[in-house]
Formats: structure tokens, sequence, C-alpha cells
């Protein structure tokens, strides 16, 4: 199961942290896509410091699996409001798809934190 944490974990650090990069350079497409589920441009650098958070916090889970579990709880969260937000303006699935992966992603590895 540690094995599981950890290659999850790590794929959610990669995730977060460029998806964060994004929202800091204010990349043209995300700003088109945050316009259309109704959330200011404004918010992006906030966005990603929650991403770059949730990176810095599930690297210390590598190490202390409370933060694993916590990180795990909140990266669902998120992740849950995005999906939540494609599916409240009715986004096609090919441009909600990625908040469903890493939703899913996010889970199991609070989940398989949760049986460590």
């Amino acid at each position: 199961m540690q094995l599981v944490v950890n290659v999850l974990g790590g794929f959610l650090i990669v995730v977060c942290v460029v998806s964060a990069l994004g929202d800091f350079a204010r990349v043209p497409s995300l700003v088109e896509t945050m316009h259309r589920l109704g959330i200011s441009a404004k918010m992006l650098p906030v966005l990603g410091l929650i991403k770059m958070v949730g990176a810095l916090g599930v690297g210390i889970g590598f190490a202390q699996n409370f933060f694993a579990v916590a990180m795990g709880v909140c990266l669902s969260a998120y992740f849950a409001g995005a999906v939540i937000a494609h599916t409240r303006v009715r986004d096609p699935f090919r441009e909600s798809a990625a908040a469903y992966f890493i939703l899913i992603a996010a889970l199991t590895y609070l989940l398989t934190a949760l049986a460590v």
C-alpha cells in the first residue's frame, strides 16, 4: 500500500505544481476556462497557491502519514470543487476530464494513505 501512496503522491505533486505554474503565468486558455466557469482571473494566484501548498503537504506526507491523509482530504475537496464548477456550467467531458481524473487520483491517494 505504501508504494501506491508514494506513486500517487508523486503524481499529485507533479500535477499540482504544473497546474499552479499555469495559474501564476495566467495561461490564456486557463483564463478563458476560468471566465467560462464564472471564476475571476484575479483568483488564479490564490488557486495556484492552494495547489502549491497541497504539493508541499503531499511531499511532507512521504515522511509523515498524517500529512498524507490531510492533503488527501484537502486535494480531494479542491478537485471536487473543480468538478462541481465544470458540471455547473455543463462543460463537455473533454473540458472537465482532467478534473475528474485528478479527483479520482486524490481520493485514491486519501484512501490508501488511510490504509497505511
